[in-house]
């Protein structure tokens, strides 16, 4: 052991790096002389990465070698500038060895806080493989989440990967990867946005939960909506209305007349919400909003709706027809023609003096109709 020192301080002061290339071949003590090197001169590791002062192989032995015989601390100090933590996490195929020291491994691993870019699996050791998988030891990166996917899911369809990632990873729910992601959202929304091919087809429970995540930005959330395909149901399970109008523009929100008001409570009547309205399917019933909602909400469409031009005509009037309300009093003069005639035709504009001086006043083309109908 002094002889070792002794020698080890020798080659720090000359940096004989030819005499422990030669030393480390022969393979004799050199579970010592890394232990020690590692004491005493833990600069070492680096200094031999930027002069490349061993072979590719040598560097290797000597990083495993090193998380198996240095203790946490030295393994630590040993990581000058991060660079084992660098080196290995660059290494594609560093899981490939026999090595059944798994434990100290991965020990070591964690203590330098290495997360491998990508991992070349047909060449990694399976065990070893299993235990980063279980410790998140690796990027989140589309690559490493489809390799876990593919490997550890069982799952095989390559489309479900790009298209249905947030899904796949949350049908187990208990699972290392689910753990991880769940941890992780901010920058795993990021990478599946990149890399769906502009198209993502989610569960619809799942896309609610990822709406609703408070890890996630709402502009994230915004791209998100913006390359869904999946059907919303009820637009009142995602909890922030404020992306609601992304859902009604991407046209993936249910039509239900539940799903109409809601929205119309939150937003008010905008450009989205009409156009949701005149996309809705012919038969839509908005005779219970009265019941379902009250009195005072039915008023206020009606009064939104009458002077709303842009609802489809034959839509405006359903919906006017349904909500079963009319005008004693009427002072809207921005009515388009056809919407006005609606009004007339439904008997909505009730027959009086003051109506009457109001029609002829602003809408003098309409007054003989209005006479006639009544």
């Amino acid at each position: 052991a002094l002889y070792l020192k002794a020698l080890i301080r020798q080659i720090r002061e000359t940096k004989n790096f030819d005499f422990v290339s030669k030393f480390y071949n022969t393979g004799k003590a050199h579970k010592e002389l890394v232990a020690r090197m590692n004491q005493q001169w833990p600069e070492f590791f680096n200094l031999v990465l930027e002069e490349n002062r061993l072979t590719l192989e040598q560097i290797r032995r000597y990083s495993l070698d090193t998380l198996y015989f240095s203790e946490e601390e030295e393994i630590i100090r040993v990581n000058v500038d991060n660079c084992m933590t660098d080196y290995i996490s660059d290494c594609q195929d560093y899981l490939d060895t026999e090595s059944a020291e798994t434990e100290k491994l991965i020990s070591g691993f964690s203590a330098l806080n290495v997360l491998f870019h990508s991992i070349d699996y047909e060449k990694s050791n399976k065990k070893i493989f299993d235990e980063v998988y279980k410790h998140n030891l690796y990027e989140i990166s589309f690559d490493n989440i489809s390799l876990m996917l593919k490997v550890q899911y069982v799952i095989k369809s390559d489309y479900d990967i790009m298209h249905k990632n947030y899904t796949l990873i949350k049908k187990q729910e208990q699972s290392p990867l689910s753990g991880y992601i769940s941890e992780s959202m901010p920058e795993y929304t990021e990478v599946i946005l990149d890399n769906c091919g502009g198209k993502i087809e989610d569960d619809e429970c799942i896309v609610i939960s990822l709406l609703n995540n408070d890890e996630v930005e709402i502009e994230v959330k915004k791209r998100y909506i913006g390359m869904l395909y999946t059907i919303i149901t009820d637009i009142e399970q995602v909890n922030e209305s404020g992306i609601w109008t992304d859902l009604i523009d991407r046209e993936i929100v249910m039509f239900s007349v539940p799903n109409f008001i809601k929205y119309f409570q939150s937003q008010g009547m905008d450009a989205a919400l009409v156009r949701y309205l005149n996309n809705a399917p012919v038969g839509f019933d908005f005779a219970q909003i009265e019941n379902d909602f009250g009195e005072e909400e039915a008023e206020k469409l009606f009064d939104t709706i009458v002077i709303c031009n842009g609802i489809e005509t034959e839509r405006y009037r359903k919906v006017l027809v349904d909500l079963k309300y009319y005008f004693d009093t009427f002072d809207a003069d921005n009515i388009d023609d056809e919407k006005f005639e609606v009004l007339i035709d439904e008997k909505i504009l009730k027959m009086n003096l003051s109506n009457l001086k109001f029609v002829r006043e602003k809408y003098k083309k309409h007054i003989y109709r209005f006479i006639k109908r009544n």
